[in-house]
């Protein structure tokens, strides 16, 4: 009698901590990025990977013409299938989507002091949220959303060739991990 009440015990307990799969938690996403975060940016072919090489190219890590910042995921905050729905959205001419570059946050701002990841979740309209105190993990639209930030000084100037900017792209690219998604 004692283990049986004992086992329906525990079952009720189970409960309250195990969550159902497919199921969300909602978590509040701090706007304060910790150090030891994994840093996920979707990384396309042939433009910023080779999908034979296994190779993140330093384009991955370039910000498109005219902008100083890179759409990144925070990966503690979304699930895998999340990540690659959110990637698939993008639309880069006839690039595809094969992968991710994964990156520590500490290992981004190591790389040069010109780079700075601010968190800013996007709406369900992919339009940046001016509030940013109260983003759970399901919220519309990319709660999870982060940007690699370039320093200013780095900025993209139309004739001139960025040999910094180029430098720490190629740097992060090297120290990323690759992540290739399974067809």
């Amino acid at each position: 009698m004692r283990i049986l009440f004992l086992r329906k015990l525990l079952a009720r307990f189970k409960k309250c901590f195990i969550r159902n799969k497919g199921q969300e938690t909602r978590i509040k996403i701090p706007v304060d990025i910790d150090s030891n975060e994994q840093i996920l940016r979707a990384v396309f072919d042939p433009l910023q990977a080779s999908i034979s090489k296994k190779k993140i190219k330093e384009k991955a890590f370039m910000p498109p013409p005219g902008r100083s910042d890179l759409s990144v995921y925070r990966r503690k905050y979304a699930s895998e299938d999340k990540c690659i729905e959110s990637a698939k959205n993008i639309k880069i001419n006839n690039n595809k989507l094969v992968g991710f570059a994964s990156n520590r946050s500490q290992e981004i701002l190591a790389a040069s002091s010109y780079l700075s990841i601010v968190f800013s979740p996007m709406d369900e309209k992919n339009r940046y949220r001016n509030k940013m105190e109260n983003v759970f993990t399901d919220d519309p639209g990319l709660p999870f959303h982060a940007d690699i930030k370039y320093s200013p000084e780095l900025q993209l100037r139309d004739s001139e060739p960025n040999t910094d900017l180029r430098i720490i792209a190629k740097l992060l690219a090297r120290k990323s991990e690759f992540i290739v998604l399974q067809e």
